[in-house]
């Protein structure tokens, strides 16, 4: 059954495709295609969650923001987003020397 976006089951987007990785059956245990197809899901997972992480580290991201003017919320996340990618851009340990 997949996932819906804020882990609804129910709740789907037509433009949001969701992967939940197979559960072990109680007392038995999962065949090699399903561990390479949780661990393909893991490992995707991993690389969205260090993203949240990283754009977590603005302050504002993680208080509870009481701005209540429409669209707010959303320039802010936003910004902190773009921010996270320019900081992942310009990270001097990749520089060319």
């Amino acid at each position: 059954m997949p996932l819906s976006r804020y882990g609804i089951p129910g709740f789907l987007l037509s433009d949001v495709t969701m992967f939940q990785p197979k559960k072990k059956p109680r007392g038995g245990e999962l065949t090699p295609p399903e561990k390479a197809t949780n661990r393909r899901i893991s490992s995707i997972r991993i690389r969205i969650e260090h993203a949240i992480g990283g754009v977590k580290r603005y302050r504002i991201v993680k208080d509870k923001i009481r701005l209540l003017k429409d669209g707010i919320r959303d320039a802010v996340m936003e910004t902190c987003s773009g921010l996270h990618n320019f900081r992942l851009q310009y990270r001097p340990w990749h520089y060319a020397s």
